[in-house]
């Protein structure tokens, strides 16, 4: 019986985003009103087919793909793999969120006009639609800073000699602490509702050096979603904490079987156990905390079995 060896090419799939494209796509995030919700890597709907877009903006009865390139290096293949991409995900729409640095900027500069017939509309006009909460009518470039700009040491200095001068009354010291424990008894329910319950609405969940932020309560739920599906035996084991006029800072061990997708990094399977230090800024005038920020090695979590890290 002869046999006959048939081979198909398919292609191949797209690496998970990494930290550079996620602050990237949060510094979209941050253009964009409640309005228009963002979810990131999402799935051609192809069965078989691993590529994904790395974001898809949406308001009801619509929605843009979105493409972030931190580094351009090949203009044409570039434009070629988002060509396949539109036409294999059926998308007829496309923004492509490129990173503000001075190589991006000098090739879109040499190949603006090659580009022109794909991606027509140009940053200024993609951000004041979307900043209206409305998505594009056509396909276009956006170019943004990666990051936030930094505060000036001046002004950091004066919000910091502010906060200082908060005075240290008992009875908010008590209002910190109550809302510090609905938090925690919250997330280790995995209750997602009763976490939105004890921030701000314009809060911020930060992996402080990464540049990755979660942004409001759409934010928050986000971050919280990504975070129990990731470590869905997760288990935070307190070892000291401070409890002030400004919030609180407490220092803690996650002990957890890494199964999901974190703040870029790919699944290992491997149990961890990292040091976490988080900061729970308090917000005088809410009476809730605005967010959290996270210091974390995140390097750790590609380490072996029972690694320990400090923060």
């Amino acid at each position: 019986m002869g046999l006959r060896l048939i081979v198909r090419a398919v292609p191949g799939g797209d690496p998970p985003l990494d930290a550079g494209q996620l602050a990237l796509l949060g510094r979209l995030r941050r253009e964009l009103p409640e309005s228009i919700r963002m979810a990131t890597e999402v799935p051609l709907p192809i069965a078989g087919d691993r590529r994904a877009w790395d974001a898809m903006l949406r308001v009801p009865d619509d929605g843009v793909a979105v493409e972030a390139e931190t580094r351009i290096r090949d203009v044409q293949a570039l434009e070629r793999r988002c060509s396949l991409k539109q036409r294999d995900g059926n998308v007829h729409r496309l923004i492509l969120l490129v990173a503000k640095t001075r190589s991006n900027r000098a090739l879109l500069e040499l190949h603006r006009e090659d580009l022109r017939a794909r991606f027509p509309l140009d940053t200024r006009r993609m951000l004041a639609v979307l900043r209206e909460g409305q998505l594009p009518a056509q396909s276009g470039i956006v170019v943004l800073e990666r990051y936030d700009p930094p505060v000036s040491s001046g002004e950091e200095r004066e919000s910091i000699k502010a906060r200082l001068g908060w005075p240290a009354d008992p009875a908010e010291l008590r209002r910190i602490r109550r809302l510090w424990q609905r938090h925690s008894i919250a997330e280790d329910r995995r209750d997602i509702d009763g976490l939105i319950a004890t921030l701000a609405p314009e809060c911020v969940y930060e992996i402080v050096g990464s540049g990755l932020r979660w942004e409001r309560h759409d934010g928050a739920r986000a971050f919280y979603a990504e975070l129990f599906a990731a470590f869905p035996d997760n288990r935070f084991s307190l070892t000291d904490i401070v409890i002030g006029p400004q919030g609180v800072f407490e220092a803690v061990v996650l002990e957890a079987t890494h199964e999901g997708a974190f703040a870029g990094l790919a699944p290992t399977g491997r149990r961890i156990r990292l040091e976490l230090a988080i900061l729970f800024p308090w917000d005088r005038t809410a009476g809730l905390f605005t967010g959290e920020q996270i210091f974390i090695d995140r390097t750790a979590l590609g380490g072996s079995d029972d690694r320990s890290t400090g923060a």
